[in-house]
């Protein structure tokens, strides 16, 4: 069986109008360009991990009213200290009844599925509303859709994105210089040597993104 690395490291770089090294969210402005983010909307995030931290950074920022969904309430905790206007753990709330009030009965605009298992990307598809969009970020095997039930009916679009290109730097730079307060998606900086502890504490869903240094 295959050993998975956590995506773990922020992505460290420099560049003349920063000081000092910093990590920096880049992975979020790549599918927020390609669905589409503006004030007055609704977004739900479906998962709380540290890209789906780096989404809520970027949409709240954006203007969107952004729900995240997830089981872990240290995860959801960093996701409000992220921007999100409301967090629902799917294991004590029913999240399509939470995301129905929430946004009086129309579902979400946008929904983002980062988790990376067939229910989540099934809630997803369930949690958008007429007309809306889905991205799928979150790597998984097969899923069962029925273009019909699941698309057609109901006038949605299911989109994919994967990584980035280095052409759209100048975007994420533009959006620190505006503000963009990237480092609230930080919890931890470890040195090197103790990198088996800082995936460790990853893993076991008590950290965000995790800054490993020399």
């Amino acid at each position: 069986m295959p050993v998975v690395i956590p995506r773990l490291i922020v992505e460290v770089f420099h560049h003349p109008n920063f000081r000092g090294r910093r990590g920096y969210v880049i992975e979020p402005v790549r599918f927020t360009r390609d669905i589409g983010f503006q004030d007055n909307i609704s977004s739900v995030v479906v998962g709380a991990g540290p890209v789906r931290l780096g989404n809520t950074i970027v949409q709240s920022f954006l203007g969107a009213e952004v729900i995240t969904i997830d089981i872990n309430d240290y995860r959801l905790s960093l996701a409000e200290s992220a921007g999100a206007a409301h967090t629902i753990n799917s294991r004590k709330v029913d999240p399509l009844e939470a995301v129905t009030e929430i946004t009086h009965g129309r579902l979400a605009d946008k929904c983002i599925e980062a988790a990376g298992r067939a229910e989540t990307l099934k809630l997803a598809l369930s949690l958008a509303g007429k007309a809306g969009i889905i991205m799928a970020v979150g790597e998984q095997g097969d899923v069962p859709i029925s273009p019909s039930r699941d698309l057609i009916r109901r006038d949605l679009i299911l989109m994919g994105s994967w990584f980035y290109h280095y052409s759209e730097y100048p975007a994420m730079l533009d959006l620190y210089r505006r503000g963009l307060p990237v480092a609230r998606m930080i919890t931890d900086h470890f040195p090197l040597v103790d990198a088996q502890t800082a995936f460790s504490k990853f893993a076991n869903g008590q950290a965000g993104k995790v800054m490993l240094e020399p």
